[in-house]
């Protein structure tokens, strides 16, 4: 048998709350929420990333280049040209930010 720290009457031992007073007898561990919607993110996650969308545009300018020497239409190569730049872009702007 536990007493109730608020009122003093006896009470089973697996009970939440005082069937008497509502008083908790077991506090509940809450997750604290993330004062950010968005996440802590480590300077070295921007790092890579900006690298990689770097490497992506290299590649893409390449094969634009060789597409254009053949002749041949670029349109296939300058999308993942664009998606190079604009996740470059977001990267940067990102680790601006300070975020971490």
């Amino acid at each position: 048998m536990v007493k109730c720290k608020n009122c003093g009457r006896k009470l089973s031992g697996k009970t939440l709350f005082c069937c008497h007073c509502g008083y908790p007898m077991a506090v509940a561990r809450a997750i604290p929420w993330p004062r950010q919607l968005w996440p802590v993110v480590p300077q070295q996650f921007w790092k890579v990333t900006i690298q990689l969308s770097l490497l992506m545009a290299i590649m893409a300018a390449i094969g634009i280049l060789v597409q254009v020497h053949r002749g041949l239409s670029c349109l296939y190569c300058g999308y993942p040209l664009i998606l190079a730049l604009t996740l470059f872009l977001w990267a940067y702007l990102g680790s601006r930010k300070r975020l971490r």
